[in-house]
Formats: structure tokens, sequence, C-alpha cells
């Protein structure tokens, strides 16, 4: 896959066909980042607790990354690489939980953007892992259309746009054990078992705990070494 702006460079628009092809290629480019911004717009409003979405929630946005790029059928077989090359920049974490979610997203976006045929079409997708002391969501969310122009089929089947955001979890919303078990699935699926797959629950139980324990701490008296006391023991 190329970026569309590299394939609208590299037409020859030194006659009239190239024109339109340059011009109908810009307006594909337009639509595409009015649809990476209707992304950006319902993920942020997931974040900040539409009722009806049902993901893991969280609190702040801390990284987001757009690309809107052009598709043939032979570039498909780049989609693993691209995706690798894309996470392995975007996301930090354990590697065998980021090759677990390259090896998901990838699979989903071979089918989404190889295997369909609608003129148009979205797929969302969201994973969890963990970065450091924090847990973190990974939103992508990914939009297409074909191409109808003959004239420039050979260059661009498809304009596709996919829009990436990093939040941090908010474990004050929801309970150790449903997360823990949707983390598990997740890691599951994505091949990791044995020993990683147990050192990994135990990382995010770690981190929940710790949350939690911080959470306690930020509720007590901070004027003085006697406040903490009396919150403790009340009456010494």
């Amino acid at each position: 896959m190329s970026t569309i702006r590299k394939a609208i460079d590299g037409l020859d628009t030194s006659g009239e066909t190239g024109l339109l092809q340059k011009e109908i290629l810009e307006s594909l480019y337009e639509t595409a980042e009015k649809q990476a911004e209707i992304f950006m717009l319902e993920i942020m409003d997931s974040m900040n607790g539409d009722k009806k979405d049902r993901k893991i929630p969280v609190t702040s946005l801390v990284a987001q990354s757009q690309d809107i790029r052009v598709m043939t059928s032979k570039s498909t077989a780049d989609i693993q690489k691209t995706v690798s090359q894309s996470l392995d920049s975007f996301l930090s974490g354990a590697s065998e939980v980021v090759k677990g979610i390259e090896k998901l997203l990838s699979g989903a976006l071979t089918v989404f953007l190889g295997e369909s045929v609608a003129h148009t079409s979205k797929m969302e997708k969201y994973y969890i892992l963990t970065e450091g002391i924090s847990t973190v969501r990974f939103d992508v969310k990914c939009w297409y259309r074909s191409v109808e122009s003959k004239s420039i089929y050979s260059r661009a089947e498809k304009v596709a746009c996919v829009v990436g955001t990093k939040s941090v979890v908010d474990f004050s919303k929801i309970d150790l054990s449903t997360f823990t078990y949707l983390y598990q699935d997740q890691l599951s699926r994505s091949g990791i078992k044995g020993d990683d797959l147990e050192n990994e629950i135990k990382k995010v139980k770690e981190i929940y705990k710790e949350f939690h324990e911080n959470i306690e701490l930020d509720d007590l008296p901070k004027n003085s070494l006697t406040g903490v006391v009396n919150y403790i023991m009340p009456g010494m």
C-alpha cells in the first residue's frame, strides 16, 4: 500500500487524462480525511461515557495516528508488513502482546480490505495491553471506498483510511474479574499461552491493585502526619 499523496504526486498531469485522475484522487482523499475526522469524534464520544459503547472504559487519550492510502489487489500482501511497522512505533508494551495484536489486526484488515467487494465499508476493532505500570486501550477504525474510474484502476482500486488511538484504561469503572476475563480472551486469540499468558495476567492484576491502592491514599488527609494517624485511628 502506498500513501494516497504519493500516488497523486506520481501521476502524469501533462494531459487531460492525468488531470482528471488527479482530480478524482484528490476528491477521494478529501472524503477519506472527513471520514478520519468522524472516526476521531466517535472515539472521543466513547471516552466521554457514551452508554451505547460497550468497550473497556478509558480516561484520557495519550496518542493518535491516521493514515490514508491507496490499494490494489497486489498490495494486500503488504498489509501485515505495514501493520507491523506502524504498531512498533505506536505501541510499546510487551513484545509478545504487540505481536499478538499485529497478528489479529493484520488478519482482520487483510479480510476487510483484500476480500471485501462492497463499494464502501467500515471496520472497527480495539485491543488491550500493558505499557509499563499502565494499561491502555488501542482503538482502530478503518474505512475504504472502491475507485470506480477505470482510468486509474491499475493505480488505485480502493482508497482507505485507518485511524488509531491509544487511551489509558479507567480501572475505576470496571471490576478486575471482568477485565481479566476479557483480556485473557484477547491474549488467547493472539496465540499467547503458557508462561507468557500467566505473566501478562499477573502483571495486569498488579497494575489494578496498585491503581486502587493509590486511589485510597488520595483520600487520606494531606495536611500532616497527625492527620494520617487520625484518619486511620480516630481519637488518637
